[in-house]
């Protein structure tokens, strides 16, 4: 195993976020809950517990903690994906590493769902989040810090 996959495991804040808007739009959200969904933004949490190719990923928001659990290189069927909003019920979920194992890869796919996420650190303290609607071509970012 590579070593720089094990960098992604801690607690992580969300602290910026880029076209949010465009991507809650994108999703069939009105304006009353966009607005809603907007500020929910900085309250997000993740919580990384990585061993190698086995994740376990908390996220926590308003709602409430979401735990979905994986192994890279696998697809997996999904209730739900935590933290991405609306449009990720009952999905599948394959992961994969890209770039030698500093990208990780997410693709979500469903009858009405074509989304990746890619998934790495910008530094030992920041993560960047790439979400992309393939269908929508929208795409929007997070950044979280290691907190």
């Amino acid at each position: 195993a590579d070593s720089r996959m094990s960098e992604f495991s801690g607690a992580w804040k969300k602290h910026k976020q880029e076209k949010w808007g465009d991507w809650v739009s994108a999703h069939g959200v009105g304006f009353p809950k966009k607005q809603i969904a907007c500020s929910f933004i900085f309250k997000l949490k993740e919580e990384i517990e990585q061993d190698g190719d086995r994740w376990k990923l908390t996220n926590t928001d308003p709602h409430g903690p979401k735990t979905i659990e994986f192994v890279v290189g696998n697809k997996v069927k999904l209730d739900s994906v935590p933290g991405l909003g609306p449009g990720t019920a009952n999905v599948d979920v394959e992961t994969s590493w890209e770039e030698d194992g500093k990208v990780l890869l997410m693709q979500i796919t469903s009858e009405n769902t074509d989304w990746t996420l890619r998934r790495f650190l910008e530094s030992p303290q920041e993560m960047c989040v790439v979400m992309k609607d393939n269908k929508a071509n929208v795409e929007s970012k997070r950044w979280l810090k290691k907190i």
